[in-house]
């Protein structure tokens, strides 16, 4: 098929390149405007007689046998199996789009908004494949979550790979707000964003999984399952994640009403639910075959990586040029908590204090997609409470953080882009919950010690993800972003009480000499 053809030629070549965004652009608005139709069509178009020849392009499975090639195909057969068929077209047409984006050396902000102002129907078209249900009898659908993933990236905040000078980074990160903020101006966006979140966290993989095999085996076509399981669980992580980090985005348009805010606590709550540990996994795993927290573990420990691969001939080497990371969403573990401090954190602003949230009585008008219902106020209040609010900024902190600054140290030496992703993300959470702190001071006198070493150490752990982000913009000679980055780490050190450092054993002279230095490196290579 067309679709087949453009994939390949985008994944294992470096044609893409030769690609206008407007082409590009033409090319996203095609391919979700197939990937939006329902699969009824091809059935009505297979039963036509003169359509007869349009049974051989079906595929049945791969390879040969039961329900391979080479057996005969019957009308029956062909209309039970199109609708899988068609389905996978349309997975395989956004990935396309995917392979579009990510491959390409860079896709400025300003490239992005012209796009979607252009062809506004590319965000209509996307919004809609996120929140719609999957087709009947089609359990195994991507599209929802390639959608994601390319809204994320139309969404992205601004990433910085080229020296100082190549790129306005002021008129990056404007173009960036700019098209977030015509995301959140459609006037069903926040509710099928919402929808899409709900439907990614619903999920049952178990239930699919074993749907979806009885779904084959009734179709003769078993042979099948290992293309259609797989897929199942990132598919959902991608939704899921790309969602949230949307969702993100949306906590820095300014002048945002308090009752959207509201509406977005209750799945920033469930998106800090605790992932399934190895232990459970193997506990799992030793009650019978099949996914079950193997794929729940996927689901929420699934971070996602979109890089621009050289095609498949060339060397395999790792190569901080050529397979450099695009789009990173990091685990719902890090961006579910990311997202639940900075609502809080605006929702004080704008008014509602933790102790105004839990005096509430009713949910404020205008609320998007929450019932005023008891069950929905009562979920409000117990995601406020003192208590949950406390343990919530000592699990981020003490155990998220720390485990995603640890895992960024391991590969720091040989992937040092993948590195920066990880520590950008866990500097994001550890910001949101500093920062959460200090303009709800409330906090800190409702958990006593606890929460006020937390907070500290918040900052304490933001300053070291954010120089170790530095250490890996310099090893990738990225000196523009590595000055940056270093300038704002010195910045904190140089407001932050000495004394306060001290009370948690920070020594933070330390880190600002140390994060000095690479200021210093990095000016000194933007001079040459």
């Amino acid at each position: 098929t067309a679709v087949e053809c453009l994939e390949k030629v985008l994944s294992y070549t470096l044609l893409v390149e030769e690609l206008t965004m407007g082409e590009i652009k033409e090319l996203l608005v095609a391919c979700t405007a197939y990937a939006i139709r329902d699969h009824q069509h091809i059935l009505d178009d297979l039963k036509r007689p003169e359509n007869q020849y349009m049974h051989n392009s079906i595929r049945y499975s791969e390879g040969t046998g039961k329900g391979g090639y080479d057996e005969p195909r019957t009308l029956g057969k062909t209309l039970q199996i199109a609708p899988v068929w068609f389905s996978n077209n349309q997975d395989e047409s956004l990935m396309v789009c995917i392979d579009a984006l990510c491959r390409r050396r860079h896709v400025t902000r300003q490239e992005c908004l012209e796009m979607i102002q252009q062809s506004p129907k590319i965000i209509d078209n996307l919004l809609h494949i996120m929140s719609r249900e999957a087709s009947a009898g089609v359990q195994e659908q991507a599209c929802d979550g390639a959608a994601a993933v390319i809204l994320c990236f139309l969404m992205m905040l601004p990433q910085y790979y080229a020296i100082s000078g190549e790129i306005d980074a002021e008129k990056e990160l404007e173009d960036a707000m700019h098209c977030n903020k015509i995301l959140f101006q459609h006037p069903r966006s926040l509710q099928m964003l919402i929808r899409a979140r709900n439907k990614a966290a619903a999920v049952d993989p178990v239930a699919i999984a074993v749907k979806t095999r009885q779904q084959w085996s009734a179709r003769g076509d078993e042979d099948m399952l290992h293309h259609a399981l797989p897929k199942l669980s990132p598919n959902t992580g991608r939704l899921g994640i790309c969602t949230l980090r949307i969702l993100n985005n949306f906590t820095l348009i300014p002048d945002a009403p308090a009752p959207v805010f509201i509406a977005l606590l209750p799945i920033a709550y469930t998106a800090c639910a605790r992932a399934p540990t190895e232990s459970d996994i193997a506990s799992s795993a030793s009650r019978g075959p099949g996914p079950r927290y193997t794929d729940e573990y996927l689901m929420q420990q699934r971070q996602l990586y979109e890089v621009r691969l050289r095609p498949a001939e060339q060397s395999s080497a790792y190569d901080p040029l050529l397979d450099r990371i695009q789009l990173f969403v990091a685990p719902e573990t890090i961006v579910g908590p990311t997202l639940l401090f900075r609502l809080l954190r605006k929702l004080a602003a704008t008014g509602y204090t933790l102790e105004r949230l839990r005096e509430l009585k009713r949910i404020p008008p205008n609320t998007p997609d929450i019932d005023e219902t008891p069950t929905a106020l009562v979920h409000i209040h117990q995601i406020v409470e003192a208590r949950t609010i406390g343990k919530l900024i000592r699990m981020s902190v003490h155990r998220r953080v720390l485990r995603r600054r640890e895992m960024g140290n391991k590969l720091l030496s040989t992937k040092p882009d993948v590195a920066r992703v990880i520590y950008m993300s866990a500097a994001q959470l550890a910001q949101a919950v500093a920062y959460f702190g200090t303009d709800v001071p409330n906090i800190i006198a409702e958990g006593v010690k606890e929460n006020l070493n937390s907070i500290r150490t918040a900052y304490q752990e933001m300053v070291l993800c954010l120089g170790n982000a530095c250490e890996a913009y310099i090893r990738m000679k990225c000196w523009g972003m590595a000055a940056a980055m270093a300038e704002h780490v010195v910045e904190t050190c140089n407001h932050f009480p000495p004394e306060e450092a001290a009370s948690i054993g920070w020594d933070i002279k330390s880190s600002r000499e140390k994060n000095a230095r690479r200021l210093e490196t990095a000016k000194k290579e933007l001079r040459t």
